[in-house]
């Protein structure tokens, strides 16, 4: 195939191919250049005469190899963007904020508040958060009440004016009115040195201060207007058919009430609800479960918690919902225990020694106490538990001082509670792990069957060519005499085992006089149990059968937790971390670390944002002075 050099303007295509008809080389140009066919013309030297007509047979000119062909030609305008292109300069704020193209505003730093700047910015990453901030509307008790009752409503409400000015907004924002009303309803907060500036305060009790109000304050919310783009439950217009979802593509409003075009999940066609057909939204939160507080389900998990008695060995079973797990770094009783890894540390932290009041002595007495989950939360906030009253006895000027470990602790960036949880919490989960587990099990046996079969069909190809050189070498071997007869071909294996099968039958036929044998034992007489083992599988199988009876709820949502996934496993992943810096507890720097997607984070620096990798996250575990990681935030993974 002659190949030639089309030039174009000022570009020069290189080994054109040179098709037998015009229309086909020239519809091979017209991708290349995007000059439609109708407008090319096109001379080459020698080959034709003057602009090449479309009736010419190309095979029968004179077209040398590397040829040059020049292309006279306008390409094709391009059509118009379906979306009108806009520039950052001339975006608002607002816009520009909320687009993605620059990082996320900042939080100004109102004397020494870092603590709190880090620790909203972890939040403000949590959706359901947001929703439920955004659908509350406070209420006033009245001006007879007590003052301070408003001010639980008044921190909701500015924390939500907060968030939302740092949304809009793409550079940093003073939460002026939010520090404000923290001081107020914590005084804690407002403490200032000797020189009259605030003091730094600790990250974990401005979060529990939060997540507490919050509770307070955030019931779940009612059904909001439904708009484009909103997930609503429908109910199908053909009968026997189960609620389902869908995302609403079009509203239609008229006189007797909205109508929408849905489009229902795991469907291709779109259908109009009728006016008797119930259509409600999906609000982020509904799946809770929660009646009432919307915190508890996000951040709080239900605990079982086992109070020993050592005195006696009496215990009591007691529920419980905190909103954090504190990760104990010191290690349990004695100075010889080291705690390396986040994992170690929850173990410890949920099993301690506590002094509590005993009604049956009527006195205090020292309890052990195991705790185990029984309910777990969409999010998990884990303290790294650094900071510790050390007292000093010997000082005439303080009792004691707060002091850091500065260990290094390493940290996961997926993590798995299904060790931390109840035996009925662990069965429930158990269903979608073993399920993941059979799958992942079958796909390797798969895998694993398929390499086998491809080096058996390599290896009896190899065969095959091997014996077929053989019989060529044989068939063409150098016999002296031309009438010698040529060696047979050795038997192939069907042959072979012809052989072998008529030799057998004729045995059988002289054997046949024999009785026939004994049939084989069963296998569960050949070999017996030994003594004990009956009821140890016994044990096992009512282990099993307690188990198979707890797991009555595995596969349904929410059974592992308010707003979980029927599939859920028991893992989260790490979305947010918020760092402490220096050697003093009541001094140094705080920072907030947030995922953005992917190994794509944002670090937090007060009115500074700049972004890191996941790497960067990792070698937050302490060990000297750089930032290391305080408290760590969790999220559930689908």
């Amino acid at each position: 195939m002659v190949k030639v050099a089309v030039k174009w303007n000022k570009r020069v295509f290189a080994d054109v191919e040179v098709t037998p008809t015009v229309a086909d080389f020239k519809a091979k140009l017209q991708e290349l250049t995007g000059v439609p066919a109708a407008r090319q013309k096109l001379m080459a030297r020698g080959a034709w005469k003057g602009i090449l007509k479309d009736d010419v047979d190309l095979s029968g000119c004179t077209i040398k190899d590397g040829q040059q062909v020049t292309l006279m030609g306008t390409a094709e305008v391009l059509a118009a963007p379906t979306e009108k292109v806009q520039f950052m300069e001339d975006m608002k704020t607002e816009d520009l904020a909320q687009s993605g193209a620059v990082l996320p505003a900042g939080l100004v730093n109102l004397g020494n508040t870092c603590y709190m700047n880090s620790t909203l910015q972890c939040m403000r990453k949590v959706p359901e958060l947001r929703e439920a901030l955004t659908s509350f509307r406070p209420t006033s008790s009245g001006s007879g009440a007590d003052p301070s009752a408003n001010l639980v409503p008044m921190f909701t409400a500015s924390l939500r004016e907060t968030f939302n000015a740092a949304d809009r907004s793409t550079e940093a924002i003073p939460p002026a009115m939010f520090v404000q009303v923290l001081r107020q309803l914590f005084p804690q907060f407002a403490q200032q040195g000797p020189r009259g500036g605030f003091m730094q305060q600790d990250a974990e009790e401005l979060y529990s201060s939060v997540v507490n109000t919050l509770s307070q304050s955030l019931k779940k919310p009612t059904s909001t207007a439904i708009k484009e783009g909103d997930t609503v439950l429908y109910k199908p217009k053909a009968e026997g058919e189960k609620e389902g979802r869908a995302k609403v593509i079009k509203v239609h409003p008229d006189s007797e009430g909205a109508h929408y075009t849905i489009l229902p999940e795991g469907k291709d066609a779109k259908e109009k609800n009728t006016t008797g057909q119930r259509i409600s939204k999906v609000h982020p939160l509904t799946d809770l479960g929660h009646p009432e507080n919307v915190m508890d389900p996000l951040f709080g998990r239900e605990m079982e918690e086992d109070f020993t008695w050592e005195e006696s060995g009496d215990s009591k079973v007691s529920p419980s919902t905190p909103k954090k797990l504190v990760f104990n770094i010191q290690g349990g009783p004695g100075p010889t225990t080291q705690i390396n890894h986040l994992a170690d540390g929850m173990k410890v932290g949920l099993s301690d020694k506590v002094e509590k009041h005993s009604d049956k002595l009527g006195r205090d007495a020292v309890f052990t106490l195991n705790s185990k989950i029984k309910r777990l939360p969409r999010y998990l906030c884990i303290q790294v538990l650094r900071f510790f009253w050390k007292a000093t006895p010997d000082s005439m000027d303080h009792q004691g001082v707060k002091c850091k470990i500065m260990r290094p602790v390493t940290f996961p960036s997926t993590l798995d509670m299904f060790e931390f949880c109840s035996p009925s919490l662990q069965s429930i989960l158990k269903v979608p792990r073993d399920a993941a587990d059979k799958l992942i099990f079958e796909q390797e046996a798969k895998e694993k069957a398929a390499k086998e079969a491809k080096i058996a069909e390599e290896r009896d190809e190899k065969e095959k060519a091997k014996k077929g050189k053989v019989f060529a070498h044989l068939s063409g071997g150098g016999g002296s005499s031309s009438t010698a007869k040529p060696p047979a071909p050795p038997a192939s294996e069907a042959e072979k085992s012809a052989a072998s099968g008529v030799q057998e039958s004729k045995d059988m036929e002289v054997d046949s006089a024999e009785p026939p044998a004994a049939p084989a034992a069963p296998a569960a007489k050949a070999a017996a149990p030994a003594e004990g083992e009956d009821e140890e599988l016994s044990d096992d199988l009512k282990a099993a059968l307690a188990m198979s009876m707890q797991a009555e709820d595995a596969g349904v949502e929410g059974a592992a937790g308010p707003g979980l996934p029927a599939d859920f496993k028991g893992t989260y992943e790490l979305f947010a971390v918020v760092t402490h810096k220096g050697r003093e507890a009541d001094g140094g720097h705080y920072m907030g670390w947030v995922r953005q997607e992917g190994d794509d984070w944002l670090v937090f620096d007060d009115s500074d944002v700049s972004p890191c990798k996941t790497e960067d996250i990792m070698n937050l575990k302490g060990g000297g002075d750089w930032h290391m990681a305080y408290l760590t935030f969790y999220r559930f993974k689908e």
